[in-house]
Parts: structure tokens; sequence; C-alpha cells
């Protein structure tokens, strides 16, 4: 009963401020038997995809969370006709009033917008802010490290006061405050969304954290060769 009160979500992506239920408004789940609770642990887990919560002022903005657990994809479409897609383990604050906003706070998500020269859409992601200008473009956060590829269009990189302007098939990376640019085939980014994911010259560290959040299946990789280049 407590999964179906709450996965109306599915059914109103697009209305993501329907009236809590009454077992939100609570503040707890009804009563459950311990049983239940041991036996029914792993499917709860398994079953729970995304999680709205409370909208919280952030700035002066009335931000609300997308969340999505590992393995697990989401897409939210936006007022204006703007599409997120949300990949796993990701935790993403968007605004009620403002459709032309999001700040990644970890995680990844690709963003389909439309354009719109008098409002840009903007997305924030730690030291990073990105401005676009009309385009499709992925942008993932593993802590300070914020990455941003570029499908189609062009988008604005802004990170430790520097702008660089990035166009189709061109990424950039902020890294130990560093800025680093790069290339990427365009028909790669956001593959993950297909269950592909590709690298050029990444650490198996990195690549075994981008597996675990998009698959759900933990890889591990051993201390010896953390710092391999994988391509």
């Amino acid at each position: 009963r407590a999964y179906e009160e709450l996965s109306g979500f599915d059914e109103g992506q697009d209305r993501p401020f329907a009236r809590p239920t009454a077992l939100a408004r609570k503040g707890k789940l009804p009563s459950l038997t311990r049983r239940w609770l041991v036996g029914g642990a792993a499917a709860a887990a398994a079953l729970a995809v995304a999680v709205f919560s409370w909208p919280a002022m952030q700035g002066g903005r009335d931000l609300y969370p997308v969340e999505t657990i590992a393995g697990h994809r989401l897409s939210v479409t936006l007022a204006g006709g703007s599409v997120v897609q949300v990949n796993g383990a990701t935790r993403l604050l968007l605004d009620k009033d403002d459709p032309r906003f999001a700040q990644l706070v970890q995680g990844e998500a690709l963003f389909s917008v439309v354009h719109d020269a008098s409002a840009p859409f903007r997305v924030e992601a730690g030291a990073v802010r990105v401005r676009n200008l009309g385009t499709v473009f992925d942008v993932r956060r593993d802590g300070p490290e914020v990455e941003v590829a570029v499908a189609e269009g062009a988008v604005l990189f802004s990170a430790g006061g520097r702008d660089v302007r990035l166009a189709e098939g061109e990424t950039a990376r902020l890294e130990g405050g560093a800025i680093e640019s790069g290339r990427v085939e365009p028909a790669t980014v956001g593959g993950w969304r297909d269950g592909q994911l590709s690298y050029s010259s990444a650490s198996l560290a990195e690549v075994g954290r981008h597996f675990s959040s998009a698959s759900g299946i933990k890889l591990s990789v051993g201390p010896a060769v953390p710092g391999q280049p994988f391509n």
C-alpha cells in the first residue's frame, strides 16, 4: 500500500507538485511487521526509482529535488518542452518557478533544451555554470569534478572566471581547479540512456564509478590499476 501511494509519480511526471499523500504528510509508514521489514527490504529498494521531497528555498529559489538510485533512469519534461533525462545515482534540483534552471548536485543528466534567446537555460554544477545556446548536452558531476559534453548546438561553460564556448562534439572538464578541453563523438553523448558508456583515456577508477551508477552493479577496481587509462 505504501509503495502504491508513492508510485503515483509515474503517472504525473509533468505534475511534480501534486498534493502529497496522507502517508507523506504523516511522515511515517503504516505499522509493518518485522517479517515484512526483513523480507521486503530488498524488494522495496529495487522498486524505489525516484524521490520527490519537499521544496527548499535556496538563494531565493524554490527548489525541489529529483533523485534516482543506481541502475535506474528517469525522464522529466519541463514547462516549455525541455526534457531532462537523469542517469542512475543522481540528485538534481529543479526550480518550481523557473523551468529554465537546474542544479546538478551529484551524478549525470542529459538536457534537451528548447531554445529561447530571451531566457537561456542554465545549469549549475558545483563551481561550473553552463548556459545553453540552443542544444542537447550532458553534464556529469563527481564531487568537485564536472564534465560537460555537447551532442547538438552549443553551450557556454564557465568556471574559475573563464568562459569556454563548446560546440557539437566538444567537451570541457573542471578537475583540480583546471579546465581541460576535449572532443567526443556526438552520437556517444548520453549513450548511458541505451546502456552504452564510452571513454577516451579515462581512468579505470572513473569507469568503475560511472558503471556502478548507471548499471546498479558494483564494479570494484583493484588498488594496482585505478589510474590506468581506458579507451
